[in-house]
C-alpha cells in the first residue's frame, strides 16, 4: 500500500506526509503554505482520535519519542537514545533544553503523563498500541523506563504514535495545543486553522512562517486548486489522475511506502445480529482471500 501526495515543485523537501511536510527547520522564513486535505481536521486532541488528516496536522504541534524513516527505521525525536536494561524493560534517555509552546520545559514527567493518559483515557486510540505495557517509571528529569508484562520488540514502532502532551494538561487538551513539535495553533476552525512557526523549536527556527489548513472533499476540486495556485499541498489525488500529474511540469507526485492496518469488524452484542454467531463470522473469515490481500498489499 502507498499513501500518496501531490504537491508543486516550490516545496524543497518531498515528503508523503503533511505532518513532515511543515517540519523543516534551519532555512529562511517562508510564506504561507496553503494545505488542503480530504477531510476535515476534527479535533485538537492526540489520544483521542485516530482520523489521520487530523493526526497528520497534530503531529506539527505534538512529537513522539521515536519516529520511523521510510524504510522503518527508528530516528530519535524527543528521545535521543534507548536501551533495554533487561528483557522487559525500555530505557528511554530524553533530549534536553526542549521547551513546549507555552515555555515550560520538557521532561520525563511529560512522558509519563502522556503515555498513562494515552492508555487509560477511556476514548484513547493508543491503548491498543502499547498491549503489554505494565508501568511508566520515571528514573530521573531526563530518564523514563517503560516495564511491560513481558518482552515487546515492537514497543519503539508503537511509540512513533504517541504524542507528548504537557503533564497536568487535560483540562484544556480539547481547547487548546500546548506542544514541543515545529509549529503552535493560532487558529481552529472549519473554514481554515492556522498554525505558525515556533521560533524556539529545538531544531531550529521553522522553514514556515505560517501554514494554513482547509478541507475539500471533492478530489477534483483539490486537483484544480494546485493546478491553479490555490493550494500548495493537497492529500490523496485518484489513482486514476496520478499519470496526469506525474507529466505536470509546474507540480510534483510524491509517493513514499505506508504501514496501515484495516479491519474488518463486527458488533457481536446483539443476539439478533447474525454476525454473533461464531459460524457465521468463521464463514465470512473463510470467503477473504487472505494470500490474495498479501500479495497485492
Amino acid at each position: 500500500m502507498k499513501e500518496t501526495m501531490f504537491f508543486k515543485i516550490a516545496l524543497r523537501a518531498c515528503f508523503a506526509l503533511i505532518c513532515l511536510f511543515l517540519s523543516g527547520c534551519g532555512m529562511p522564513e517562508k510564506r504561507e503554505l496553503r494545505v488542503l486535505t480530504s477531510t476535515a481536521i476534527t479535533s485538537l486532541d492526540p489520544h483521542t482520535t485516530d482520523d489521520s488528516s487530523t493526526l497528520s496536522f497534530l503531529s506539527n504541534i505534538y512529537e513522539p519519542l521515536v519516529s520511523s524513516t521510510e524504510s522503518n527505521q527508528a530516528v530519535p525525536v524527543l528521545a535521543i537514545s534507548w536501551s533495554n536494561p533487561d528483557e522487559n524493560t525500555w530505557r528511554f534517555d530524553l533530549r534536553m533544553n526542549v521547551r513546549f509552546h507555552e515555555g515550560s520545559s520538557f521532561t520525563a514527567e511529560d512522558v509519563k503523563y502522556s503515555i498513562d493518559r494515552g492508555t487509560q483515557h477511556p476514548q484513547s486510540w493508543i491503548r491498543p498500541e502499547l498491549p503489554l505495557m505494565r508501568v511508566v517509571r520515571v528514573v530521573d528529569a531526563d530518564t523514563v523506563e517503560i516495564v511491560t508484562e513481558k518482552p515487546a520488540p515492537l514497543l519503539l514502532n508503537n511509540m512513533t504514535r504517541v504524542l507528548i502532551v504537557p503533564k497536568n494538561s487535560e483540562n484544556y487538551l480539547s481547547k487548546r495545543c500546548n506542544g514541543t513539535g515545529p509549529y503552535k495553533l493560532v487558529k481552529f476552525q472549519r473554514d481554515g486553522t492556522v498554525v505558525q512557526g515556533f521560533l524556539n523549536y529545538w531544531k531550529g527556527k521553522p522553514y514556515w512562517n505560517r501554514a494554513v489548513f482547509v478541507s475539500d472533499s471533492d478530489p477534483n476540486q483539490r486537483i484544480n486548486a494546485i493546478l491553479n495556485d490555490r493550494a500548495d499541498v493537497i492529500d490523496h489525488p485518484p489513482e486514476e489522475d496520478l499519470p496526469r500529474l506525474e507529466g505536470e511540469k509546474k507540480a510534483r507526485v510524491v509517493q513514499s511506502p505506508g504501514l496501515k492496518m484495516t479491519i474488518l469488524g463486527f458488533l457481536v452484542k446483539d443476539s439478533s445480529n447474525p454476525f454473533s454467531d461464531p459460524a457465521v463470522r468463521r464463514a465470512v473469515a473463510l470467503t477473504i482471500d487472505q494470500q490474495l490481500l498479501i500479495n497485492e498489499a
